[in-house]
C-alpha cells in the first residue's frame, strides 16, 4: 500500500510541477487537496485490499500536488540558504511518516480493527 502511494508520488511530481507553471500554484493545490481528501476517503471504505492498493495511489496523486506546492512556497518565502534548511526540515519530517506511518496504521488496525471509529 505505501508503495502504490510513493509510486504515484514519484510518477506524478514533474506533472504537477508543470501543471503549477502553467495554471498557478494555488489552483494545483487546491485540485490536489481534493484529489488526496477524495482518495482518503475512499482508502477509509474501501471494501477490499486490491481497492485499498488502487485509493492509496489516488492519494499518492495528490500528495504530490501538495508536495509541489508546499516545496514551490518554501522557494518563494526564504533565501537560498534558508530555503536549503526549510527543505532539510520537509524531506526529514516526509521520510519519517513515510518509514514509520504504514507499522504505526499496522499497529492500529491489529488492536482497534480495520474499520475503527471515534462514534
Amino acid at each position: 500500500m505505501t508503495a502504490a502511494y510513493l509510486l504515484a508520488v514519484a510518477v506524478s511530481t514533474p506533472v504537477h510541477g508543470s501543471l503549477g507553471d502553467r495554471w498557478g500554484r494555488r489552483r494545483t493545490f487546491a485540485g490536489s487537496a481534493l484529489v488526496f481528501a477524495a482518495g482518503s476517503l475512499a482508502c477509509a471504505l474501501a471494501p477490499d485490499v486490491p481497492a485499498l492498493v488502487a485509493f492509496r495511489a489516488v492519494q499518492g496523486l495528490g500528495g504530490s500536488g501538495l508536495i509541489v506546492a508546499a516545496v514551490a512556497g518554501l522557494a518563494e518565502l526564504f533565501d537560498c540558504a534558508e530555503l536549503v534548511r526549510r527543505q532539510g526540515w520537509l524531506t526529514a519530517v516526509f521520510a519519517v511518516s513515510a518509514i514509520g506511518g504504514a507499522p504505526l496504521g499496522g499497529v492500529l488496525a491489529a488492536t482497534a480493527g480495520w474499520r475503527s471509529s471515534s462514534c
